[in-house]
């Protein structure tokens, strides 16, 4: 009987992920539409017109009723028993225990509690916003469609979308310090995860709804009408609308429960681009900021920086790696990149990884063009950093980079994986603030994996690397 029960309250909790069947339904029909070929340019803004609700609203909808998955989760997968909640797991632990104990052979189903989650009664209305840079801009669009002056929409329409772009990563940045709470930690929560996955839902429908707008622009830039002039100042309304109270939500939510933030969180926090055409008439460098926002220590912190611009081409390694970061504390660094003369502005996606968990930055920059008035370009790290060397796997010639905040002496030395000293490349000399670059010969080798060791300022970091032949 009590495996029987425990088999339906599994069915029943299961069953709440259909919850998030209609969303699948919504991205297949968006994948169906962007694989039609030949459609017309107005076919194909009213199949999107269509589609958008379906997205934006359904999401909304279900992240603000997280908990109910989350809990599903939890109950399904948690190796230990979740308070007010239980787990499979922990259940099924129990029930071996008792099957298999030749003393008790029965289970006490006092001692095994398989509460069900309880959803909430009611649902709140939503709000939320940032950025008023991007308000104003979304301001005067509203005035300018109901003058019906296409000649501004046409003409502010990338610059619409840039600034799109911009307020999406700041709600983005600021939500990130969020996930700094563990899913369990939040459930146990009982009085205020709603609160929790209302702004988060509050801002994602805020984010989705931004990013889409083009979609409405476009389609009224094709074919105005009075309906889509109305359409479109409704739609630009239910942006506007909730636009300013989005940064007192997240920033109250992330006050009110910094306690439970233990998990370290990587964010890009600035980034920007410089030229310097005494370098080369394309030459670019892109600096940025990595910051631990949560409350754990970022042990062995590592970023990729790729480009979903055209025209961007990256000058040696893409990866980087850093040491530990404790919460709030950041480090600097740059890249150097070439950029095609006159292209604008350039998307840059980042990928941020520490202890397991990945997080992923996107910003638009602009893109100078002409030589930028800085005198450093170049902006150093908070703390020496050894750099992934380049090409990995190699054979048999690779390149070692290492960046010093400032002059340091610095040992470097490569091992095999006993830890037996191979190669020493820098040996206590005293190196200038910046990044150094050394060549790893290793033809007298044999195949395999090695380890390269930066030792600093009493700092110690090591990398692995592998030979190939």
């Amino acid at each position: 009987d009590y495996l029987a029960q425990l088999r339906t309250q599994i069915d029943l909790l299961s069953a709440d992920f259909n919850d998030f069947a209609n969303l699948c339904y919504g991205l297949d029909a968006a994948y169906a539409i962007s694989q039609t070929p030949g459609a017309t340019a107005d076919i194909f803004l009213l199949r999107v017109k269509g589609l958008r609700p379906r997205l934006t609203e359904r999401m909304c909808d279900l992240l603000a009723r997280a908990e109910i998955p989350v809990a599903n989760f939890l109950y399904l997968t948690s190796p230990a028993a979740v308070p007010n909640l239980g787990s499979v797991p922990a259940a099924l632990n129990a029930a071996g225990d008792a099957i298999f104990d030749p003393v008790h052979g029965i289970i006490k189903q006092k001692d095994n509690p398989l509460a069900l989650f309880r959803r909430s009664a009611t649902e709140e209305t939503f709000s939320g916003g940032i950025i008023d840079d991007d308000r104003a801009f979304l301001s005067e669009l509203r005035t300018r469609v109901e003058e019906a002056n296409t000649g501004y929409i046409a003409e502010n329409f990338d610059a619409l979308r840039v600034s799109g772009k911009g307020m999406v990563a700041e709600i983005e940045r600021m939500q990130r310090p969020m996930l700094g709470i563990a899913p369990d930690a939040m459930y146990a929560q009982e009085a205020t995860r709603k609160d929790y996955y209302g702004v988060v839902a509050r801002a994602q429908l805020l984010k989705s709804r931004r990013a889409v707008l083009s979609v409405a622009l476009a389609d009224y830039l094709l074919a105005p009408t009075v309906q889509k002039q109305t359409e479109l100042v409704a739609e630009i309304d239910s942006i506007i609308g909730p636009h300013q109270h989005a940064i007192d939500d997240v920033g109250g939510l992330i006050t009110s429960m910094g306690s439970l933030m233990t998990l370290p969180v990587l964010s890009l926090e600035q980034a920007d681009i410089v030229r310097n055409e005494g370098s080369g008439a394309e030459r670019c460098r892109i600096r940025f900021t990595l910051k631990n926002v949560g409350g754990g220590e970022a042990a062995t912190p590592g970023m990729s920086l790729n480009f979903l611009s055209s025209g961007v081409t990256a000058v040696g390694t893409n990866s980087y790696s850093f040491a530990a970061l404790q919460p709030h504390a950041e480090v600097r660094d740059s890249m150097e990149v070439d950029i095609v003369k006159d292209i604008t502005h350039v998307t840059i996606s980042a990928l941020l990884e520490t202890g397991g968990c990945s997080f992923i930055d996107r910003r638009t920059l602009a893109v100078p063009q002409s030589t930028t008035d800085a005198v450093d370009l170049a902006a150093l790290p908070a703390s020496c950093i050894l750099h992934q060397n380049h090409p990995n796997p190699f054979r048999p010639v690779t390149t070692i980079r290492f960046t010093l905040p400032r002059a340091a002496a610095v040992m470097l030395v490569v091992t095999d994986v006993l830890g037996r000293e191979v190669a020493r490349l820098c040996d206590g000399e005293r190196q200038d603030a910046g990044t150094h670059a050394v060549l790893f010969d290793a033809r007298q080798l044999p195949a395999g994996m090695y380890l390269y060791r930066l030792e600093s300022e009493g700092a110690v970091q090591v990398r692995k690397m592998l030979l190939m032949r």
